[in-house]
């Protein structure tokens, strides 16, 4: 067996052109919307394109996806994969990514953890600025950090995340 991992920009463009191209409901002008909700990870992108290709099949009138709709179909489904990713992170990685997601500063301490993240794609630093590899990642992340499992001691003593 072979561990995917992301696609580069002209391959996840074309997993999501050829084979809505093929199908006959071409979801080439969805690209960025969907890249946006799925960030480059193949599953992820299948994932989406499928909520985006089902919506237009149910609103074959419409003159405009309505990505508000395809997105909250998308985090449903894909809450339940993202939940698979977080339990799999150790804590210094759940640290990592959550003050990513938060926009905080990620200490020198944990520099190195950033650092294999990124190498698994899970954190993006092209920007200059760390971010998680999508929007829907990063929705999750946050709502993952609001429970009171995860907020540290000091949190819990002074009433901050």
């Amino acid at each position: 067996s072979m561990r995917l991992s992301v696609l580069d920009r002209g391959e996840a463009e074309e997993l999501i052109r050829v084979p809505s191209q093929r199908a006959g409901r071409p979801l080439a002008p969805c690209t960025e919307e969907i890249l946006s909700m799925a960030g480059q990870f193949p599953f992820f992108i299948q994932m989406a394109c499928a909520h985006t290709f089902e919506y237009l099949e149910e609103h074959s009138n419409a003159a405009q996806p309505d990505f508000a709709e395809i997105r909250k179909r998308f985090y449903a489904e894909a809450k339940l994969h993202f939940r698979y990713i977080w339990e799999n992170f150790d804590p210094h990685e759940k640290s990592a990514v959550l003050r990513v997601a938060r926009g905080r500063a990620v200490p020198d301490a944990l520099q190195h953890v950033l650092q294999e993240l990124g190498e698994r794609h899970y954190i993006e630093t092209a920007t200059g600025k760390a971010r998680l590899f999508a929007p829907t990642f990063d929705q999750f992340v946050k709502a993952e950090g609001e429970t009171p499992g995860e907020q540290s001691l000091l949190g819990r003593l002074f009433g901050r995340g």
